[in-house]
């Protein structure tokens, strides 16, 4: 359950991430938003992202967000491969969080959404996603 409930912020946190990189506008015009996310849960991420769209129609119309395949031991790589290409929204391996704030590809946490992570998880895991003080990332297990 708590692998789901880190999910659906992850899907809210969709439209504070566009704000801040965005992938680019798409070939409708619309901004889109590129997530990547484990084989095992692309299709529920797929069909929670569409749901969050229905729920949404003023984001509907402004974003666009593709879903893809693309596994935590594989993402870091991918993401220092090329900052500005990859996955505005992705799951990664604890042990990457220092490579990948070094390189700019993650946003720090801030106002409501550095509330929610500090309330809704237990100590280690914030100390996890968090580096010189700062917290990057949401604890997903």
């Amino acid at each position: 359950m708590k692998k789901i409930t880190a999910l659906l912020l992850s899907v809210l946190l969709l439209v504070s991430l566009a704000s801040c990189r965005g992938s680019g506008a798409g070939t409708d015009g619309k901004e889109e938003i590129l997530v990547w996310v484990a084989e095992e849960v692309l299709d529920f991420t797929k069909a929670q992202c569409a749901s969050f769209l229905d729920a949404n129609p003023d984001l509907k119309e402004r974003y666009t967000i593709t879903v893809s395949a693309m596994g935590e031991g594989e993402t870091a790589t991918q993401m220092l491969t090329d900052v500005e290409s990859g996955a505005d929204v992705y799951a990664f391996a604890q042990d990457q969080l220092g490579r990948l704030v070094q390189a700019g590809a993650l946003s720090k946490l801030g106002g409501v959404y550095l509330s929610d992570v500090q309330a809704n998880n237990d100590k280690g895991s914030v100390e996890a996603s968090t580096m010189g003080g700062t917290v990057y990332a949401y604890p997903l297990t």
